[in-house]
């Protein structure tokens, strides 16, 4: 780090993340340095006055959202629930929303992260496959990485 420069914000940074045929996803490292914003003008800050590091990570695939936050926690509640009307409501989604996210996830993602099944003694159900439990610790294990980067931030 530069003399007298000190760290006093967050700017966005944009990873470059691949998802192999194994359902691995690929990603640069993510660095402080690449997650601090430094300026050498502004005045000395007690701990209270301290700006605070705060990010979030989203995956998307040619432009279009893949997964987030959001999304991450309706595939959650969906493995929680078996219900994607039930993982909506406890996700605070609309059920059309919630609908379009999973449709999306689906036809982006290697395979289909969400089995509906239809039917049956009681009634239809969802349920993550084998793929969508593999995006959903990939995401959560991004979102741990992020977050022990801007907590030494």
């Amino acid at each position: 780090m530069l003399s007298g420069i000190k760290r006093v914000g967050f700017i966005r940074h944009r990873a470059k993340v691949a998802v192999l045929s194994s359902g691995v996803f690929t990603y640069d490292r993510v660095t402080p340095d690449a997650l601090c914003l430094y300026s050498p003008d502004l005045p000395k800050q007690t701990e209270d006055e301290a700006y605070t590091v705060t990010a979030s990570i989203w995956l998307e695939k040619d432009g279009e959202l893949f997964i987030d936050g959001r999304r991450a926690l309706l595939l959650e509640n969906i493995e929680r629930y078996g219900s994607i009307k039930s993982a909506a409501l406890e996700t605070k989604v609309a059920y059309a929303n919630a609908w379009l996210w999973v449709e999306a996830m689906n036809r982006l993602a290697l395979s289909p992260l969400v089995k509906k099944f239809i039917g049956g003694a009681g009634g239809s159900s969802s349920r993550l496959t084998d793929e969508g439990r593999k995006v959903l610790a990939h995401y959560r294990k991004l979102c741990s990485k992020l977050e022990e980067v801007t907590i030494n931030c």
